[in-house]
């Protein structure tokens, strides 16, 4: 018997005219790891709801088909035996978080559930011990890292000890390291404990060794399922933005199979016909009109603003009133007509460094000119007419009833309004669709969309973005990777703080690393993730020792052709 199971669900949100999820058939097994892919409003978090019992509970709307658990219907089991059975880790932890002290949040569902004193007392300091959080009981949670924080939100859904753990891309504001970290746990717990996991991601090359199964959503429709190694197969090249780099590099090559990790990728790369014979400086070749920074420039857009500085940090320090040194001694140079994107660990520095060049953290020590002001003397507003800034946490921007409303609302509250550009922004992020929506109702992604479309609508000159694929599926990623290099193209300066560095491989002209609060590496991408071998993105580590500035697929896949050709 399945553990759980969709029998022909379908599901419209209240007032949709679409279903969020369409005639979907689905039985996960004891011991499953399911991994469940998909685009952007594709319908995976609403699965995932369904099959925690929270939908259509806590949201409403009109339901066709039904949920089993273990051969009951979960409509007809009571919300308290659910949770101890079931459960769910949100993409956010700081949304779960409840309490200051590691062991309280542990403990809060065990007392909900009704567990004696001593049985919570056990379960608690069980759970924090084998996820290695014991030297933490004394840290207040808000203190922790944001890898750490997830654990502790994985610890308090695994202290029920439940049967299905169903997690909502968890790792979507984790660094590369503490993303890898947080995944080994989930498949240690599957592994060695028989926990069934089913797990919704966007970026699929940190998961796809790890799963069992691969669902693919598409529109609420299941559009494929199968065995991770098939994945390749059907998904290229229609679907080929589902595939991480390294089976999608292969994939593009015909070659004899689809490797899903870097290590199985070395082994193919000695069956491909020419690569013994590699001349050693085609590692440096660079073809004129290759890749990604070297697009047509757009029209539409100002221009001559290339090469002017947007902006320069002098010995900046930020010292935050906790005691916090979030900025030590950062000098930076940024100018018109590059995108840089600043990677590094969780609590690095990285969101107070864009609030810094936005204006909206002061430095403690040191001067910070943006577009040619001293932010201690500049006005705000005059600021904000020139820096396009937009948070990690998109929620707080979206307050108009209906998507169109909230990308016109930042021309008019300009004094420009727009609706020929309003209108084309919402073509560019695929808005069109949802213009009449309330935006608090979208996907994450689409309400990233939103967000972002409201931020550049106005043609800012420094563009500054938090976190800006989180949520995205690979395809919004590689068209918002086509958007900011039209800006580039057209003069402006972006900078992007992200733990993509898959997005950053692929799109960026530098890559900025902080650690501590300092800068650790500065320069172009190849150069940047070769100092921080961590964080290197899987092309480079699969290709780095052979071609160096290889580092994206599209790149890769030009060197490897010509090889495969030169020796068939």
């Amino acid at each position: 018997m399945p553990l759980v199971a969709c029998e022909r669900l379908t599901y419209f949100y209240p007032g949709a005219r679409l279903p969020a999820l369409q005639d979907v058939e689905l039985a996960v097994n004891p011991g499953e790891f399911l991994l469940v892919l998909g685009g952007s409003g594709s319908g995976k978090s609403t699965l995932l709801r369904f099959l925690a019992g929270l939908a259509p509970a806590f949201s409403g709307g009109r339901v066709r088909g039904r949920v089993l658990f273990k051969g009951r219907d979960m409509a007809e089991i009571k919300r308290r035996e659910l949770v101890r059975r079931i459960g769910f880790v949100f993409q956010d932890p700081d949304r779960s978080l409840l309490f200051r002290d590691l062991e309280a949040e542990v403990a809060f569902g065990l007392e909900n559930a009704g567990f004696p004193p001593a049985e919570i007392r056990r379960r608690v300091a069980e759970t924090i011990s084998a996820l290695g959080l014991s030297e933490y009981r004394d840290v207040p949670l808000n203190e922790l890292s944001g890898g750490l924080r997830q654990k502790v939100a994985l610890a308090a859904a695994l202290a029920l000890r439940p049967e299905l753990l169903l997690l909502d891309e968890p790792t979507a504001e984790l660094d590369p390291v503490a993303a890898v970290d947080f995944l080994h746990v989930l498949k240690d717990l599957n592994a060695d404990f028989g926990l069934t996991v089913v797990l919704a991601e966007q970026r699929a090359d940190r998961c796809l060794p790890l799963a069992d199964r691969v669902v693919v959503l598409e529109e609420g429709r299941i559009a494929w399922e199968g065995p991770p190694r098939a994945l390749a197969r059907w998904a290229w090249p229609q679907h080929a933005w589902l595939l991480p780099p390294v089976p999608r590099l292969f994939a593009s090559l015909n070659a004899p199979a689809a490797p899903l990790t870097v290590k199985e990728g070395r082994r193919v790369l000695r069956l491909l016909p020419g690569l013994g014979q590699a001349p050693p400086l085609l590692s440096g070749e660079r073809r004129e009109g290759a890749g990604p920074r070297q697009q047509a420039k757009p029209a539409g857009r100002g221009a001559g603003r290339a090469g002017r500085p947007a902006a320069v940090l002098e010995r900046v320090q930020v010292v935050y009133p906790s005691g916090v040194e979030a900025l030590r001694e950062v000098d930076l140079n940024l100018a018109g007509g590059e995108l840089v994107c600043v990677l590094g660990e969780n609590g690095a520095g990285k969101s107070t460094l864009l609030r810094v060049l936005a204006g909206l953290t002061l430095p403690t020590r040191g001067r910070a000119l943006v577009l040619g002001q001293d932010t201690r003397r500049a006005k705000a507003g005059v600021l904000a007419r020139g820096v396009g800034y937009l948070a990690q946490d998109t929620t707080a921007y979206l307050v108009a009833e209906t998507v169109a409303e909230e990308v016109a609302s930042t021309l008019e509250n300009l004094g420009r309004p727009d609706a020929t550009r309003v209108a084309a922004e919402l073509a560019l992020f695929h808005l069109e669709e949802v213009a009449g929506r309330n935006p608090r109702d979208l996907s994450l992604g689409q309400r990233k969309a939103v967000a972002l479309a409201a931020t550049l609508v106005r043609d800012p000159e420094l563009i500054l973005l938090d976190e800006p694929t989180r949520g995205l599926s690979a395809d919004r990623r590689e068209e918002l990777g086509r958007v900011l290099r039209e800006y580039v193209r057209a003069g402006r300066a972006v900078v992007a703080a992200t733990h993509d560095v898959e997005f950053a491989a692929q799109w960026a002209d530098r890559v900025i690393f902080l650690f501590g609060g300092r800068v650790a590496a500065d320069g172009p991408p190849a150069a940047a993730f070769s100092s921080s071998p961590f964080y290197a993105p899987q092309i480079q580590q699969l290709l780095g020792d052979l071609f160096p500035e290889a580092i994206e697929p599209g790149r890769a896949h030009e060197i490897l052709s010509r090889l495969v050709a030169g020796g068939a």
